[in-house]
C-alpha cells in the first residue's frame, strides 16, 4: 500500500481549563517541509514536534496549527521588590526635577514597567501539554488515514497503467519478422530503381548489420526487468516512502521505451511506444504525490 502526499486532519480538545484545536495539512513536496505554528508558552516543545512529524509524515508540505485557548483565569503576581525599586528612583527623580507625584498615578505607571506584573506559572503546563500532543495526534492520525484512502486509489490507478505498458509491450513480437522484411524489401526495391546487379552475400551483410544496429531485445528485456521491479516494489511498499525509488525506476522505464522507438524503424511497433509513453507520462503525475 502506497501513501499520498495530500491530506488533512483536523481535531480539537475542551475541558474547564483550556480549548485546544489542531488543523494539519499537507500537499506534495520533494522532501519535508514543516511550517509550524504554535502557542509562545509551548515554543520550547518545537522540537520535539518536528522531530514526531517528520517521522510521522516521511515527506511533503505540512502546514500544522495548534492554538490552546485557556478557560481558567491566569493569576497575576506582581514583584513587590522591582516596584519599591521602580518607586524609588521615580522619587529621586521627581524630587531632582523639582516636580511633586501622585502615589497612585506613579503605581499605575510602575505597574506597566517591566517585571513587576508577571502571569504565574501554571503548574499544570505538563498536563496541559500532554492533552496538546494528544490533539496533534488525533489531527495526524485523521491526515494519515486521508493519505492513505488516497494512496489505494492512487495505487490502482498505477497497477493499470503498469499493465497497459506490458501488455504493449508483449505485442512488439507479433511485428520483429515483419519489420525485419519490410527492410529486406525497401533495399531490394533500392536496388532495383538503380539497375544494378546484386550481391547476395552483401546483401545478406547488409541485413545482418540491420539486425545487429537495430535490435530491440535487449530493450525489451530491460523494459520487461523494470516492469517487474515496480511490481515488486508497490508489493512491498505497507505504507514505507517508497515514492522516490518509484520515481526512479519510472525514469529508467522512460529511457527504454524512447530506445525502443527511435531503433524499431516500424509503424506499428512505434505506434505502441506511443501508447507506452502516454501510460509512463500519467504514472510519473502520480508519483510526483507519492510519498
Amino acid at each position: 500500500m502506497i501513501y499520498s502526499m495530500t491530506g488533512y486532519g483536523k481535531s480539537q480538545y475542551q475541558d474547564n481549563q483550556v480549548f485546544i484545536k489542531v488543523e494539519i495539512r499537507s500537499v506534495n513536496s520533494k522532501q519535508f517541509d514543516l511550517r509550524l505554528k504554535m502557542p509562545i508558552d509551548f515554543t520550547y516543545k518545537e522540537p520535539f514536534v518536528r522531530k514526531e512529524l517528520s517521522r510521522l509524515l516521511c515527506r511533503g508540505k505540512i502546514d500544522c496549527y495548534i492554538t490552546v485557548e485557556r478557560q481558567d483565569t491566569v493569576p497575576y503576581k506582581i514583584n513587590e521588590h522591582a516596584a519599591m525599586q521602580y518607586f524609588e528612583a521615580i522619587k529621586k527623580l521627581s524630587k531632582k526635577l523639582g516636580y511633586r507625584i501622585k502615589q497612585m498615578n506613579a503605581v499605575e505607571m510602575i505597574l506597566r514597567l517591566p517585571d513587576v506584573l508577571k502571569q504565574e506559572q501554571i503548574e499544570e503546563d505538563e498536563q496541559t501539554w500532554q492533552k496538546i500532543w494528544q490533539t496533534v495526534q488525533s489531527a495526524v492520525e485523521q491526515l494519515i488515514e486521508f493519505r492513505r484512502q488516497e494512496g489505494e486509489a492512487m495505487e490502482k490507478d498505477l497497477r493499470e497503467k503498469i499493465e497497459n505498458i506490458s501488455q504493449a509491450l508483449n505485442q512488439i513480437p507479433n511485428y520483429e519478422k515483419q519489420r525485419l522484411e519490410n527492410y529486406k524489401q525497401r533495399l531490394l526495391s533500392a536496388l532495383e530503381q538503380l539497375k544494378v546487379e546484386v550481391d547476395k552475400q552483401r546483401f545478406e551483410q547488409e541485413l545482418l548489420y540491420f539486425l545487429d544496429k537495430y535490435d530491440i531485445n535487449e530493450e525489451q528485456v530491460r523494459l520487461k526487468n523494470h516492469i517487474k521491479y515496480f511490481l515488486e516494489t508497490l508489493d512491498k511498499a505497507d505504507g514505507q516512502p517508497v515514492g522516490k525509488t518509484l520515481t526512479f525506476i519510472a525514469q529508467e522505464m522512460g529511457r527504454e521505451i524512447n530506445t525502443l522507438g527511435v531503433k524499431s524503424n516500424d509503424f506499428n511497433i512505434q505506434q505502441l511506444v506511443v501508447q507506452m509513453k502516454d501510460n509512463l507520462e500519467k504514472i510519473k503525475e502520480q508519483l510526483a504525490n507519492v510519498c
